[in-house]
């Protein structure tokens, strides 16, 4: 496997409509592969296709150890609202406190095109919902799947990162409250989960 280049906001891949997967060959084995190396190697818990440039609807995640390929998700059920602190690999640096679902129901295939059916709570359902809403279609919100129909600044894979645009200086959105800088990331003052 290889590392593959992450990209930073505003790379304009970061905004491209993805497509589904319909290939389950050794092309998506590989880049899964270079996908959760990618990941590991910038100490990150999940990754989206776009993140490496690839505009298709592919999600890696490894959460404690719970490690899983998520090819075409779709969200079929959310419930209940939470308030986590967040970073993406595409925003370094940048920590923001994002409202996500609690727990949510994704319906997926894996790696080798078998359907799945999964529910996330916690973090998990956060990152999933909150970080890649292009990279995962919604059953209640389709307009997450690729472009928004209003194509603001906040468009495509980048609608579920408003919160950390907020944060950079001189982005075009409506400003948010401070974020929550790296060394506020956990209470022992260690690595993000």
């Amino acid at each position: 496997m290889a590392l593959r280049t992450i990209c930073v906001y505003p790379d304009p891949v970061l905004r491209e409509e993805t497509a589904s997967v319909t290939e389950f060959d050794e092309e998506l084995k590989t880049l899964v592969g270079d996908m959760f190396d990618t990941m590991y190697a910038n100490d990150g818990i999940g990754l989206a296709a776009p993140q490496v440039g690839v505009a298709k609807r592919i999600v890696v995640i490894d959460y404690h150890g719970d490690k899983f390929v998520l090819v075409n998700p779709e969200v079929v059920e959310a419930e209940g609202s939470v308030i986590n602190e967040e970073g993406c690999l595409s925003f370094p640096g940048i920590y923001e406190k994002v409202a996500s679902p609690e727990k949510l129901t994704v319906v997926y295939q894996d790696e080798n095109g078998v359907s799945q059916r999964r529910e996330l709570d916690g973090f998990c359902a956060c990152f999933l919902t909150g970080y890649h809403p292009s990279s995962v279609s919604s059953s209640r919100k389709k307009s997450r799947n690729g472009r928004r129909k209003n194509n603001g600044p906040a468009d495509g894979w980048l609608h579920g990162l408003r919160p950390l645009r907020r944060a950079l200086p001189g982005d075009n959105i409506a400003p948010s409250p401070p974020h929550v800088g790296a060394d506020e990331r956990s209470a022992d003052g260690g690595a993000w989960p």
